[in-house]
């Protein structure tokens, strides 16, 4: 009797030892991807400035890209201010646009809003995007 209680806990925790769970993980790039409309960017003393969604849109790409269309000319300096390709990175919550122009970020409001923060609290640029 004991050893086929012995022989049934053995195949038991053989067979749920060797069931492979199925994970997907989701890369730090899948919650970026889409159409996002800057919605506002502020320089801190240096101003702010308000747009209407599809004024200007940053699409993120699966392929590290962002396709940004300006369909306005801003009264201020924008990051990504002509329309084009631009290559990004992330990196844990900062995101790198061409190499250059690194940013914190976070998602608010579920994932629709995306705050881009370039040393916003000693006056620097943060940028929100609204998702499209």
């Amino acid at each position: 009797m004991k050893r086929v209680l012995f022989l049934n806990i053995l195949v038991f925790v053989t067979i749920l030892v060797s069931c492979k769970k199925n994970e997907t993980t989701a890369t730090p790039n899948d919650e970026l991807n889409g159409r996002w409309s800057l919605v506002e960017i502020s320089k801190g003393f240096g101003g702010s400035e308000s747009f209407v969604v599809n004024d200007i849109i940053w699409e993120f790409n699966s392929n590290n890209t962002i396709e940004v269309t300006l369909n306005v000319n801003p009264n201020l300096e924008i990051p990504l201010d002509a329309t084009g390709s631009y290559d990004y990175s992330v990196n844990g919550n900062y995101i790198t646009i061409s190499n250059s122009n690194t940013f914190e970020y976070e998602l608010l409001s579920n994932g629709t809003i995306l705050r881009l923060s370039d040393n916003g609290a000693a006056d620097g640029d943060i940028i929100t995007l609204q998702k499209m």
